[in-house]
C-alpha cells in the first residue's frame, strides 16, 4: 500500500451530484442512465489519478478488473453517509479473487480474496490506515523479500489490522510481489538504449523505480532493491 494524493474532484462529477436526488444513494449512479456515465467516466478518473495501480494492493488494474472503491463504507447503519459522494473517499480498488478466474483454479479462495470486496464494511476508521489520508505509509509496513510476505514494521496495530482486513498477505499477493521483481530485471535487459547500458545496475533500477506509470507492486520494490543487493541476470 502506498500513500495517493488526490487531486481535486473533477469538474464533470460535482456537475453530475448537483443532478442527484435528495437523500440520495450511491445506487443512483447504477440505477439512472445518465448517472451511469458519470460513473463509469469517475472510475477510469480514479484509476488515472492512482496511475492503473490498484488502492490497496498496487496490482495493475482497468476498468474491467477494478471497481470504485468507498474507503469509509458508504452501508455502515448510515455512519459515514455523508462521504458517500466525497471525493476524497472515493478510489479505485482491484476486485481481489474476482480478477482472475484461473486464480480460482489454483488457489484457495481465502487466498485470493482481497482488497475492497475483502474490506466490505467491516471498518474501524481509528484502526484503518488510510492511503489517501496517512502520507507515511511506508513506515507501517515491511515485506521478506525472498517471499513477499508482508508484515507490520515494529508490530504497529494499525498495520496488522489494515493487512487482515484487506487480505493483503494472501499467497496470491505474496506470489505477485515475488514476480514483481522478476518484471524490473525483464525491462533492464530488454532494453536498447545504450546509454542506458552503460549505467551500473543500481542507477538502472533506480531510474525504472521512478517511472510513470510505476511498476506494480512498488512499494514492495522498493523494498526489495533498498535491502538486497540482487545481481541481475
Amino acid at each position: 500500500m502506498r500513500h495517493v494524493k488526490k487531486g481535486n474532484s473533477p469538474d464533470f462529477f460535482e456537475a453530475c451530484k448537483t443532478n442527484l436526488p435528495e437523500n440520495a444513494g450511491w445506487h443512483e449512479f447504477s440505477e439512472n442512465q445518465e448517472l451511469s456515465e458519470c460513473k463509469k467516466a469517475l472510475h477510469q478518473h480514479l484509476i488515472a489519478e492512482q496511475a492503473e495501480l490498484c488502492i490497496y494492493c498496487e496490482r495493475k488494474i482497468s476498468k474491467d478488473i477494478s471497481h470504485v472503491e468507498h474507503i469509509h463504507p458508504k452501508d455502515v447503519s448510515g455512519k459515514f453517509a455523508h462521504l458517500t459522494f466525497a471525493y476524497t473517499n472515493l478510489v479505485a480498488s482491484c476486485n481481489g479473487d474476482l480478477c482472475d478466474t484461473d486464480n480460482k483454479k489454483v488457489y484457495k479462495p481465502e487466498d485470493v480474496h482481497s482488497c475492497g470486496h475483502k474490506k466490505a464494511n467491516d471498518f474501524n476508521e481509528k484502526q484503518f490506515i488510510n492511503p489517501v489520508q496517512d502520507e507515511n505509509i511506508g513506515e507501517f509496513f515491511k515485506y521478506n523479500k525472498d517471499t513477499g510476505v508482508m508484515s507490520a514494521a515494529n508490530e504497529n496495530a494499525r498495520a496488522e489490522y489494515t493487512i487482515n482486513l484487506l487480505n493483503l498477505n494472501c499467497i496470491r499477493l505474496q506470489n505477485d510481489r515475488v514476480n514483481a521483481v522478476q518484471a524490473v530485471f525483464d525491462v533492464i535487459l530488454k532494453t536498447n538504449n545504450p546509454m542506458f547500458r552503460q549505467l551500473s545496475k543500481q542507477e538502472m533500477v533506480r531510474i525504472l523505480l521512478k517511472r510513470n506509470p510505476p511498476f506494480p507492486f512498488i512499494s514492495f520494490l522498493h523494498f526489495y532493491f533498498a535491502a538486497s543487493q540482487a545481481s541481475i541476470p
